[in-house]
């Protein structure tokens, strides 16, 4: 065994004299062991094993005589075995070497660098797999007796042989971000602006592919495939123009550059990655579409999908043309049935699955190539299926000090369990990262991938011509629920989608008119924000909201007189309707008399142009005269009430069925009695005139009957007046 120990003093940390002290490492042990290199990262044998790293004192209590040795544990030569040692790890007492004396005491506070290098046979490395490797700190803790005061444990890949077939690896590398506008377009944060800055997390994931070392010196872009959503671009693209609006303490503002600069230059590093690498379009947004689809909102999810009218903006933006043959839907949602038939029916042949997600498990089998095929109702689609355990292992943070090596031996030693159970079988592996995930973690873990000869690296595009034969996987039945958006925002979100398509029945051409809409609902519904974030519960009542005032566009407008005379029974009603709406809406007018019999109207259909004011004449058939009310209402084909019904008082002139009758029958008792009075007149007429002496007819003279007639008293002149 050749061991060699070199010590560094490592830069003193300052600490004030009333400072609270350091935490103390883990286990309660004084020193914290950061490792910060192995080397090999996956050792052979013959091939000295170098780890290097810094002690670091958590308290104030000087620690002396400080000593320090490697112990390893079992081989862990399956998966399985891993993924135990992750949540119950082994004892790590199969074999140590011997205890080495550090010079130098580690005084309270202070940092002490370390390099200890020894050999796998002095380990007692044999088989393939990956050992689990402690490098164990002795000393004394002021005046406490010697013990172990530090510790700290990570994995060492093994080959004893090296594989003679090649690993290869796939990435997706998703490019989202939290949506940040509400529904009228005005952003209302600066979350995304910042992380387009230098050091912001989108600035990362672009720098962790733009130039990365290979094993020959080289440094061409890494061999990814871009899954970018389009709602990102628009919003980029919004800040990179400059002048755009930004809500600040609820205040908006117009004049807004924050970030315009920095927004520019990733989207010219980002145009610069497309021309050489291929793109894949999420649906726009990237929202929760198994959720949406089994409310029965699928209309809603075909709007956002690369071929619908959001589809050219990744082209527009990027200048390149996306895959649109590959959909990457949420987590979970690849295994619902109803999602694979929508995802066919858009001529998607392939879709990317999180495996743990999607298929049943193989606990004990070996691992399978990363495509598979299941059926939809429209036929056969490939799946590109994710493996879980190393995709989640870029969800391990490399920002803590010792964490860049230990997420990659942890990733190295699954790589190389995987190898190790065929080595002469060529093995096709994709990784698909959470869409938060660290693109830092995903830089460390590409550029250890890149230095091993026995992993190579293959497009994401090209894995279902790569793999011959597809590997045989079940689905889960049933899928499972993984709703993103929770169900208090949810509920009303499926409402405000409703809604829209009710006021869509007016329309002539709902998908360009309402994109506006559609683009804000995506954004409410939008996997990206996480279950519990107040930002998704606002962009829920906004979008709500705005999808509520859609209705206070159209309607009938109040008359200035508010009321209305008719002077015949068809005189029809006329009404002044609006429509601010920048494009024309059908609308059906309605007519509903209240408490008014005798009054009977007709709906009238009209489409009413873009940003004007419609006069429509309403017939109506009255049958009754006097005052009465009519409500007027405006609404959708579907029903869907647009504006305020409008109450109008109507005065009517025109004489009903009853005013008819009485003046018929009064006209008629008027002519019976001038007819009447006309008889008796003529027959005065007719009678001879009565004797002078006696007033009275002769007998048998005149007409008959005449006789018995009674002589009406002739006229007597009034007796003369005294003239006194």
């Amino acid at each position: 065994m050749a061991l060699v120990l070199m010590l560094l003093l490592g830069p003193l940390l300052v600490l004030l004299g009333d400072a609270t002290p350091a935490q103390a490492a883990p286990g309660d042990r004084p020193v914290k062991v950061v490792i910060e290199a192995i080397t090999p990262s996956v050792s052979a044998p013959g091939t000295p094993i170098e780890v290097s790293g810094t002690l670091v004192n958590t308290t104030g209590v000087p620690i002396t005589d400080l000593t320090i040795r490697l112990q390893r544990g079992p081989a862990l030569e399956s998966r399985r075995a891993l993924a135990d040692n992750d949540s119950d790890p082994v004892e790590v007492n199969d074999s140590s070497t011997a205890f080495v004396d550090l010079a130098m005491p580690l005084a309270g506070g202070d940092v002490l660098s370390f390099s200890y290098t020894t050999t796998p046979e002095a380990l007692g490395l044999s088989d393939s797999g990956a050992y689990p490797l402690l490098v164990n700190v002795n000393g004394r803790s002021g005046s406490d007796p010697a013990s172990r005061v530090g510790e700290q444990t990570l994995l060492l890949p093994y080959f004893d042989t090296p594989p003679p077939a090649i690993t290869q690896l796939s990435w997706l590398w998703p490019l989202v971000a939290p949506p940040e506008r509400n529904a009228a377009g005005t952003f209302t944060g600066t979350e995304l602006a910042t992380s387009l800055s230098p050091g912001g997390r989108l600035d990362q994931a672009l720098a962790a592919i733009e130039a990365a070392p290979g094993r020959d010196g080289s440094s061409p872009a890494q061999p990814v495939t871009l899954a970018v959503d389009p709602e990102l671009l628009e919003s980029v693209s919004v800040i990179a123009a400059g002048d755009y609006q930004l809500l600040v303490i609820g205040q908006q503002q117009t004049t807004s550059s924050v970030g315009s600069i920095e927004a520019a230059n990733w989207l010219a590093r980002l145009r610069a990655l497309a021309a050489s690498l291929p793109v894949v379009s999420l649906p726009y947004a990237d929202p929760d579409i198994a959720a949406l689809i089994s409310r029965g909102e699928a209309r809603a999810v075909e709007r956002l999908l690369p071929d619908g009218p959001v589809g050219d903006l990744v082209q527009q933006i990027l200048g390149v043309e996306p895959v649109r043959s590959i959909a990457w839907p949420p987590e979970g949602s690849a295994g619902n049935p109803a999602v694979l038939d929508m995802l066919a029916e858009h001529a998607v042949t392939q879709v990317v699955a999180a495996e743990a997600l999607t298929f049943l498990g193989r606990p004990d089998g070996p691992t399978l190539n990363a495509v598979s095929t299941v059926e939809t109702g429209s036929g056969p689609i490939t799946a590109l299926v994710g493996d879980h355990v190393l995709s989640g292992l870029l969800q391990t943070g490399v920002s803590e000090p010792g964490g860049r090596a230990l997420s990659e031996q942890r990733f190295l030693a699954e790589l190389v369990v995987i190898a190790a159970e065929a080595p002469a079988q060529s093995r096709h592996l994709l990784l698909t990262p959470r869409r938060n995930f660290d693109p830092a973690t995903g830089k460390a873990l590409m550029a250890a991938a890149a230095q091993q000869p026995w992993l190579g690296q293959e497009l994401a595009t090209n894995l279902d011509t790569a793999v011959a034969t597809p590997a045989p996987r079940t689905l889960l039945s049933p899928a499972p629920g993984t709703n993103a958006i929770p169900e208090p925002q949810l509920e009303p979100l499926i409402g405000a989608m409703r809604a829209r398509d009710d006021f869509a029945s007016a329309m002539t051409d709902p998908a360009t008119d309402l994109l506006a809409i559609d683009r804000a609902l995506a954004r409410a519904a939008t996997i990206n924000r996480g279950p519990n974030s107040v930002f998704g519960q606002a962009a829920v009542r906004d979008a709500v909201l705005a999808v509520a005032g859609l209705s206070a566009t159209v309607g009938i407008l109040t008359p200035a007189s508010g009321t209305y005379s008719l002077a015949s029974a068809d005189a029809p009603l006329v009404l002044t309707v609006f429509n601010d709406n920048p494009f024309i809406v059908e609308v059906t007018i309605r007519l509903a008399p209240r408490g008014a019999p005798g009054v009977t109207t007709t709906n009238v259909v009209r489409e009413l142009p873009a940003q004007a004011r419609t006069t429509i004449a309403i017939p109506a058939n009255v049958q009754r005269s006097g005052a009465f009310t009519v409500i007027a209402s405006a609404s959708t084909p579907a029903g869907t009430p647009l504006g305020t019904p409008v109450p109008l008082r109507v005065q009517s002139t025109v004489y009903g069925p009853v005013a008819l009758g009485i003046t018929f029958g009064a006209a008629a008792l008027l002519v019976l009695l001038f007819t009447r009075r006309s008889v008796k007149y003529w027959k005065r007429r007719r009678s001879p005139p009565p004797d002078p002496e006696t007033g009275r007819v002769e007998e048998g003279s005149g007409p008959a009957g005449m006789n018995d007639l009674i002589a009406e008293p002739a006229l007597v002149e009034p007796p003369p007046r005294s003239p006194v």
